[in-house]
Parts: structure tokens; C-alpha cells; sequence
């Protein structure tokens, strides 16, 4: 008959919880250990940075290297992309010169992200400066009073080395619990006038930013139209017509640009293999007239053809099925979306119609703030939107099970730090006598393996996740990059609090005091209170880990090093290098903002507890704010801007962590028996939820939307359409390429201009009278051609970039190469053909002349299809043309498929 043992009876608060000595003195010396190896990382990192900038300037002054590529980096306006000049030889001058670099200045050449999140690392380095300071002044002396470690080293009360001064050295119920709670309303004070002006400065720069001449303060965007009227951009101009009466420039459908932008990318690609058969031709077969690069192409039997002449017909051929495309869209090729883009004359009605609610269906005209161009999530405008709500549904618990798997990941790797504790439970068996042999080997191992090396494991684990947080939320339905990479870093953020807080300390309580749990579980909670400051430890080790394998290191880059050079051992072309020099080359807002947040988190919910735990969150940010500068002026370029939208997540992370500070001080006081303390540090988070509201009232609507009164102090006064670049016409939209709108060329090159963009479903509307604009605040006329979806808008002329001068002429010309090359690209056509049959669409090739479009081979005053074009026209324009299917209207007239 088996008799069960009696339950013991739960132990008061504080009385049975052990601190092992030896454990804590070996996680202490591997933090001592993490600061030493640390800061040689540190110097390392630097020498290295300093040594490969030198040799490498394609990567530590990605930015120069990327302003020279005046094809692509261009702003709106066709202004080239802004970059400091290069800094001197001297040691570590890109860090002295870009530290010199003011806020103001930042802003102008870098853009908001740049400057709110700069603010963000340097603010939080002056938080925990304070928090340091005071602490050191303040705490460090009473804790280091209190009774614990006076007590027998047998005591499980006993504290040693820096818990001397912490929490875990005050008794129950000892009165110094009254200058931790001093402590904490004090501190939050300093975190909340700190949070009130950060905001303040972010709504004031938002203000501005919303109140600037770009391209998304004249345009919304509209999605989810009614299908009847999402097919006439005529019917959808006419809509907001009644609204805002003569205030609308151009309304343009969003077309479904897929199968243009597949055309186009094999047409890049085509150009690509051009070039790399012309560089074997000369550097591998050195120009042999009988020995060139082959293509093997299919037919009825293996067969092979010139390489570069086939490369050059196949670019050739998609170049004129493009172009043909593009004069011949319609609902088969291109079906419209239910999304549409409505671009007003001025500023002032575009930020109006953002905040009206025009429909009396909640799920329809839904309206928001155009993304810049750069930003626009293309693919993502053709989604179905019932689909949208089982997107999101996935990805929410695609990232609940990720944190519950890799939670487990995590407590394995927090347990490792307590390898005394389980050799002392599991080393009873005899599949784990090894852990209790570990244990008893060398003490510098011992240290390393339990203060060093779970800290790391768990930095370059969680390294990993935002990897897996794209694949699902990229399938989502959101219509903007940068609204993407704010859900990614949210994401993010919510899983490093799990794993780094709430996984580490629960997990990290129950292995410390492992037979105490075992013996009764129910206990969990006095477990988890007493032991939370000795967590610290670990999570002192995990800042410091997190300050110095990763910011410093992101100084000199490895990641990057490693993938471009593999990259560049297959490069051959200029334009291969290129793109190997180009890898990696944008800043991650969204994996950096995640990783300070959580830092922060960690750093303010251990401030009383653990007050060292300050200065390691100093030297972090500190690191970051250096590190961040000095990356952002020199190495990186940028894909697209926000507006410093991904701010807003990051401070709202600070506002969870004092929250949370809250609710675990709370629970420590009650734990400690100190009542009153508990209630005051539960009531000081009503403070806590009533800034939030506040803040949220205050700054919420204006930092979305901005400022009327701005935007009419920062409207123009000259009252014209013209701009910086002599691509705008200030003449309303007709049949005639003479009377077209016009977008600023975005590539410095000589030769033709390309031909303007022919898109049937765009509305315009003629240009007002400036003198009729109140504000004297108008539009400029390009920007209606930046929101037209890439695919129809012309394919621009390719800079040659193989690095080798190989002519048209130089080909073979014998029948025998001439038959396979026509036969080759026949074949490719053959399977064209046959796929837009699928969607309707006769394509029938005919081999004709052969065009090419290429800068270097088409002459600088020849236009694609051989006829002359004067320079001084203004180059490429828009053309609101129609489709059979539906004609458009303008200005009183209705314009055929010849417009």
C-alpha cells in the first residue's frame, strides 16, 4: 500500500528561499569577465573600423559611393542623395567628424528616422546617467547597510559581491524599503518629463514634416473603393469633387503592375547576362573572334547561340514587349484594384480630406495619409481585403508560438547559468552525473560556462527572429514599406520582453531555487519575489553582451564583410559589384529600436533592485549613440523615409517598461512585507496610465495628421508650378505629348529622355490659376507621375555597366549564328506568347530591326526607335491616356485610345 508523503507547509516570505554563495559568486565573476572581454571587443571592433575603412571604402562610406550612382540616388525633386564628405586618414576621424554633425543638420541630409531615433539612444544614455548618478549617491550606501550580508555564509539570506548592494540585501519589512520607494517616484518623475519632451520634440518635427513639399503631403490614399467606381478614375475624381470642389489635380487607379514588373525584371536581367557575356568575351577569351560565350537553349534538340548577340536581341525583344504592354492595358493584363490615389493642388485640402470621413460604410473609401513613393507597398494594393483579417490572425499566432517555442530555447539557455543547481538535483541520476563532473572542474571554466556564455547563446539566438517575423507579416495587407517594418519591430519588441524578462526571471527563479519548487510548487510566487534581484546578475550580463558583440561590432560590420565578399567572389561586371557593395546597405530601424526598448525595459524595472544594472544600460547606450551616428552618416543609404513613425513604437516600449517596473516593485514590497510601500508604488501607476491618455489626447491626431496653421506658414509664395528640375510643365494634361505633366528625371545621363508614361487610369485636371490659391501653396506637377505604379511607367535606358567596351558590330554576322540567335530568342517569345494568351492578349513577335536601349550604343541624340528628339524638350511626362474599356474625361472632352 503506498502512502503519500505529507505536503510541506508553504514558507513564509523570504524564510526558505537559498541563494547559493558559490553560484552567485561564479555568475559574478563571469560579469566581471563579460566587462573585461567586452571592452576588448570594444577596442578590437575600433582598430578594425579604423584599419578596413581604409581599403574598404565601398562599405564604410557606403553612402559617398551610393550618392555617385546619380541613376538611383535622387530624391523626389531629382536632388542627388546628400553625404558628408570624406573624413581624413588620421585614427577614427568618421566617428570625431560625424559626432560634430548637429541635429538640424541631420535632419536635413539624413531625414526624420535618422534624427528621432539618434534622439532615442542619446535620451535614454542621459536617463540612466541620472538614474546612475542618483542611485550611486543614494542607494548604493543603504543597501550596502543592510543586514544580509552580515549574515552566515550558511544562511540562505546570505549576499556577496555586488548584491551587497542591492535589493536582496534589505530584511523584510526593513525601513530602508522607504528609499526604494523614494527611489521609484523620483525616477519616474525623471522618466516621464523625459518622455513629455521627446514627444513634444517628435510632434513638433512631425508638424514640419507634414507641413514640407513633398509628394505625399498633396496625396492620399484611398482603398477599398466600391467596385463600380474603383474601374473609372473619372467616377472617383468626381466623388471628391463634391467634397473639396475644384481642389483635386489627379485621381490614379491602382492597377495590379505584376506582370509588367515580372517583364521588367527579366528584362534587367537579360541586360545583366548581356554584360557578364561580354566581360568573359574579354577578359576570359580575350576578343577571339571564334571563341565566344554560348547560350544552350532548348529546342528540338540542345542547342547553343552567341551569348552576347542573344542576350542583346532577348533585352531587345522584351524592351518592345514592354513598351507594347504598356499601350495595350487593360482588365486582363492589369486588372484595377479597389485603391486609388488622389493628388490635391495644395497642401492644405490633401491634410483636410485625411481626417474627414466621406462614407457611411466604415469598410469603404478608407483614407490615410499617402506613403512617399519610395515607401509604397505595391503588391500588396492588389490584396484582397476580406482576406486581411485572417493575414493578420495568422501572424498573431505565428508569433505567440515562436515566443512559446523559443521560450523554451531560452530557459535552457538561462538554466545553464545555474549548473549547480541542477547537478545538484538531476546529478542523482545517472544520465546526468556528467553536470555534477562539470561542476567540480575548473573553476574558470565553471565561471565561463555559467556567467559568460549563456548571455551570449541568448544574444545570438534571438538574433534570428525577426528573420521569421517578415516571412508572415509580409504577406499581410499593408499598403506601405515603412508601416511593414513598424509591425516587424513591434513584433519584435513583444518577443525580446518575453524572452529576455518574463522567460529569464521565471525560468531563472525556478532553477535557482529548483528543490524548493519541487518540493512545492505552489510556492512559485514567494519564489519569484525573492529571487527577482538576483536575476539581475544575468540580465547585467545580457546588457553588457548586447553593448558590446552588438553595436560595437555593427561598427565595423562582419555580417556585412562576410556576405559581400562571398558575393564578390562570383562578381564580374561593374553592375555585379554593385549590387555586392549594395548588401545590407540600409540601416535596420526595425531590429535596432526593438533591441534598445528591451534593453531599456530591463535596465528600468532593475534601476531599485539592481542599481548597477544602471551604468551597464550607460555604456550600452552610449556605445549605441556612437555606433548609430557614425553608421547612419557614413556606411548606409536609405531605402525610403518615414517620417520617424518607428519612434512611436519605441516610446511606447518605455512606457510599458515603467509600467511593468510598477507592477514587479509592487509585488516585490508586498513579498517583502512592506504594505504601504505596495500600495503607494500600485497607486503610482495611475500616474503611469493617466500621462499615457494625456499624451495620447494631446499629440496623437496632430503627430498623424500635423498642423493646418504649419502647413500655411510653410506654403510658397511664388505661386508656380515650377521646380528645381526642368522637367515640369505647367500646362493641364490633353492629347498632345506637348501639353503632358512631366516627373523630374531621376537618372544624370546624356542621351534621349525617355518616352512619357502612358497610364489609362489617371484623371487630371488642369493646372489652377496660382492667383486663385489663397495659400499660394501649389502643386508641382511631377509628383502625380511618382504615384504611378512602376510597371507602367517607361522602361528607362540602361547604362551599360559590363566594365568593357563591346559593340553591336561586333558580333557575328555569319548566317549560321544569326539562324540559332533568332531561333533562341523565338523560342523565348514562343512561351510569352503563350502565357499572356492565358490572360487574353495576342503577342505576336516579328523579328524586325533590332533596338537597343542602351545609353552607350543608342547615341546621345537619337531617340529608341530611331528618331531625333531635341534636347531641350522636357523630358518624360505623363499622359492620361485611356483604354477602349473606358474612356476619360477632360475637361469637356473625351479622349480616345489615341491620347
Amino acid at each position: 500500500m503506498d502512502i503519500e508523503p505529507t505536503p510541506s507547509p508553504t514558507p513564509p516570505p523570504g524564510g526558505d528561499v537559498a541563494v547559493d554563495e558559490n553560484l552567485n559568486s561564479r555568475n559574478q565573476s563571469g560579469l566581471l569577465v563579460s566587462l573585461i572581454i567586452g571592452f576588448v571587443v570594444l577596442f578590437v571592433s575600433l582598430v578594425l573600423f579604423d584599419l578596413l575603412r581604409r581599403f574598404l571604402p565601398a562599405v564604410y562610406y557606403w553612402r559617398n559611393v551610393y550618392a555617385g550612382y546619380t541613376e538611383v540616388a535622387s530624391d523626389d525633386n531629382g536632388r542627388p542623395l546628400p553625404s558628408e564628405p570624406m573624413p581624413p586618414r588620421w585614427p577614427l576621424s568618421p566617428i570625431w567628424r560625424a559626432m560634430r554633425i548637429s541635429t538640424a543638420e541631420i535632419q536635413e541630409k539624413y531625414g526624420l528616422d535618422a534624427v528621432m531615433h539618434l534622439r532615442f539612444l542619446r535620451n535614454r544614455c542621459r536617463i540612466f546617467g541620472i538614474i546612475f548618478f542618483f542611485t550611486t549617491i543614494v542607494l548604493f550606501p543603504i543597501y550596502a547597510q543592510g543586514p544580509n550580508r552580515r549574515l552566515p555564509e550558511d544562511d540562505p539570506k546570505h549576499v556577496v559581491g555586488i548584491l551587497v548592494v542591492s535589493l536582496s540585501n534589505l530584511a523584510d519589512d526593513d525601513f530602508r524599503l522607504w528609499f526604494t520607494l523614494v527611489a521609484d517616484l523620483l525616477m519616474l518623475i525623471v522618466l516621464l518629463v523625459f518622455m513629455y519632451r521627446d514627444m513634444s520634440t517628435f510632434v513638433m518635427k512631425r508638424r514640419m514634416y507634414r507641413a514640407s513639399c513633398m509628394p505625399a503631403n498633396y496625396t492620399l490614399l484611398v482603398r477599398d473603393m466600391p467596385i463600380e467606381m474603383s474601374a473609372s478614375p473619372t467616377a472617383v475624381r468626381a466623388y471628391w469633387e463634391r467634397f473639396f470642389p475644384n481642389t483635386v489635380a489627379a485621381v490614379i487607379i491602382v492597377r495590379d503592375d505584376a506582370l509588367y514588373t515580372m517583364y521588367k525584371r527579366r528584362h534587367l536581367l537579360a541586360v545583366t547576362q548581356r554584360e557578364i557575356a561580354e566581360w568573359r568575351w574579354v577578359h576570359k577569351f580575350n576578343r577571339a573572334s571564334n571563341a565566344r560565350p554560348q547560350f544552350k537553349y532548348r529546342g528540338r534538340l540542345a542547342k547553343k547561340a552567341d551569348a552576347i548577340a542573344y542576350w542583346r536581341a532577348e533585352s531587345a525583344r522584351l524592351a518592345a514587349l514592354i513598351l507594347e504592354l504598356q499601350g495595350a492595358v487593360n482588365a486582363e493584363l492589369a486588372p484595377p484594384t479597389r485603391a486609388a490615389f488622389v493628388v490635391f493642388h495644395e497642401r492644405r485640402s490633401a491634410a483636410l480630406a485625411a481626417q474627414a470621413y466621406l462614407s457611411n460604410v466604415a469598410s469603404q473609401h478608407v483614407v490615410s495619409h499617402a506613403p512617399e513613393p519610395a515607401a509604397v507597398n505595391w503588391p500588396k494594393l492588389a490584396k484582397v481585403a476580406w482576406r486581411s483579417p485572417f493575414r493578420k490572425i495568422i501572424s498573431y499566432i505565428f508569433v505567440t508560438v515562436l515566443c512559446a517555442f523559443w521560450s523554451v530555447i531560452v530557459a535552457g539557455i538561462r538554466a545553464l547559468s545555474d549548473l549547480q543547481s541542477l547537478a545538484k538535483e538531476l546529478g542523482k541520476y545517472k544520465a546526468f552525473e556528467w553536470l555534477q563532473d562539470l561542476v567540480n572542474a575548473d573553476q574558470r571554466l565553471t565561471t565561463l560556462l555559467q556567467g559568460t556564455l549563456p548571455p551570449l547563446l541568448l544574444f545570438i539566438v534571438l538574433k534570428l527572429i525577426p528573420v521569421f517575423i517578415r516571412l508572415f507579416v509580409a504577406q499581410e495587407r499593408i499598403h506601405a514599406r515603412h508601416l511593414v517594418e513598424a509591425k516587424i519591430q513591434n513584433y519584435y519588441t513583444a518577443f525580446l520582453i518575453v524572452a529576455t524578462f518574463f522567460t529569464v526571471v521565471i525560468s531563472g527563479s525556478i532553477v535557482a531555487q529548483l528543490p524548493a519548487f519541487i518540493e512545492n510548487p505552489n510556492n512559485i510566487l514567494t519564489l519569484l519575489a525573492k529571487t527577482v534581484p538576483q536575476q539581475g546578475v544575468f540580465l547585467s550580463n545580457y546588457v553588457l553582451v548586447n553593448a558590446f558583440l552588438g553595436f560595437s561590432i555593427l561598427l565595423w560590420n562582419p555580417a556585412r564583410l562576410f556576405v559581400r565578399g562571398w558575393l564578390k567572389l562570383f562578381a564580374k561586371t561593374p553592375r555585379q559589384h554593385r549590387n555586392a557593395n549594395a548588401i545590407f546597405g540600409w540601416y535596420p530601424y526595425f531590429k535596432l529600436y526593438p533591441i534598445s526598448t528591451a534593453i531599456a525595459l530591463l535596465a528600468i524595472v532593475y534601476s531599485t533592485l539592481l542599481p548597477l544594472i544602471a551604468l551597464f544600460a550607460v555604456i550600452f547606450f552610449g556605445i549605441a549613440y556612437v555606433v548609430a551616428q557614425t553608421s547612419i552618416v557614413y556606411q548606409f543609404s536609405p531605402l525610403f523615409e518615414s517620417g520617424g513613425y518607428s519612434y512611436r513604437g519605441a516610446w511606447n516600449g518605455l512606457l510599458y517598461a515603467i509600467l511593468l517596473k510598477q507592477f514587479v516593485m509592487t509585488g516585490v514590497f508586498s513579498f517583502f512585507t512592506a504594505k504601504y510601500q505596495a500600495i503607494i508604488e500600485g497607486c503610482s501607476s495611475l500616474i503611469t496610465l493617466y500621462f499615457t491618455y494625456w499624451c495620447m489626447v494631446r499629440f496623437r491626431g496632430i503627430a498623424k495628421h500635423g498642423s493646418l496653421i504649419e502647413t500655411l506658414e510653410t506654403a510658397s509664395t511664388t505661386g508656380t508650378y515650377t521646380s528645381t528640375t526642368p522637367s515640369v510643365a505647367a500646362v493641364p494634361s490633353a492629347a498632345t505629348p506637348e501639353s503632358s505633366l512631366s516627373r523630374p528625371v531621376l537618372r544624370a545621363r546624356v542621351g534621349p529622355p525617355p518616352p512619357p508614361i502612358t497610364y489609362p487610369s489617371i484623371s487630371l485636371a488642369p493646372p489652377p490659376d496660382p492667383e486663385q490659391i489663397p495659400s499660394r501653396d501649389v502643386l508641382p506637377r511631377h509628383f502625380v507621375g511618382l504615384y504611378i505604379p512602376p510597371g507602367f511607367r517607361p522602361l528607362e535606358p540602361v547604362t551599360n555597366l559590363s566594365g568593357v567596351d563591346v559593340r553591336p558590330e561586333e558580333d557575328p554576322v555569319d548566317a549560321t549564328t544569326i539562324s540559332a540567335v533568332a531561333e533562341a530568342v523565338a523560342l523565348s517569345a514562343a512561351k510569352d506568347t503563350k502565357a499572356l494568351a492565358k490572360r487574353g492578349y495576342s503577342y505576336v513577335w516579328k523579328r524586325t530591326a533590332e533596338v537597343d536601349f542602351e545609353d552607350d550604343i543608342g547615341g546621345p541624340d537619337s531617340s529608341p526607335d530611331g528618331e531625333y528628339i531635341d534636347k531641350g524638350v522636357a523630358p518624360q511626362s505623363v499622359v492620361a491616356s485611356s483604354s477602349e474599356e473606358e474612356p476619360v474625361e477632360t475637361e469637356g472632352r473625351r479622349d480616345g485610345p489615341d491620347a
